[in-house]
């Protein structure tokens, strides 16, 4: 059975970062984020790699696959794992930012690239999507708006509309509890 992750850039491998392993969520695994995956070594690396879950399998950070991401974003460096998703014609990049380092998105080079990408990524019906911890960030061009605490499986709308060259947007909250009722 092929891997069907998709190849790794040149020259960038995840050597000893296993940060992914701390920040992501594995629902297979019933893994919440932000909390260390119990099959994670110390110095990286998966006790469990060759019957890893599929999620595991499938997840590459954007930093090893995309050549257009700088050497400034490796995970350990920066404090945060990058994960773009496409979901027919919207694109969503999740930003998965360290507790440890909560502020490390606020800090340069990393702000500014982060609000051009909120730019292009607009213009293709997307977000930028910042986790640290529970808060949920979303970051736009002209700024950043606070969803506030989000627990496993909630997850928020959106509506946006055009008003003179910028786009605005209205979010709501919905939570797994309110909607299982």
């Amino acid at each position: 059975m092929t891997d069907p992750k998709p190849p790794t850039r040149q020259g960038r491998s995840c050597g000893t970062c296993a940060l992914c392993c701390k920040l992501v969520g594995i629902g297979e695994l019933k893994k919440p984020m932000n909390q260390w995956c119990p099959h994670c070594l110390k110095h990286g690396g998966c006790k469990i790699y060759d019957s890893r879950p599929n999620e595991c399998r499938t997840f590459n950070c954007d930093w090893l696959i995309n050549a257009k991401i700088g050497d400034e974003w490796q995970p350990t460096r920066s404090k945060m794992v990058l994960h773009l998703i496409v979901d027919g014609n919207t694109s969503k990049l999740v930003v998965h930012v360290d507790p440890g380092s909560p502020l490390a998105w606020k800090e340069e080079p990393y702000y500014s690239q982060l609000k051009r990408w909120a730019r292009n990524i607009e213009e293709q019906n997307g977000l930028i999507n910042l986790y640290i911890g529970k808060q949920v960030i979303v970051v736009l061009p002209n700024k950043d708006v606070d969803l506030g605490k989000f627990n496993m499986g909630d997850k928020f709308n959106y509506k946006k509309k055009r008003v003179g060259s910028l786009w605005e947007y209205e979010f709501e909250k919905l939570s797994q509890d309110a909607s299982s009722t």
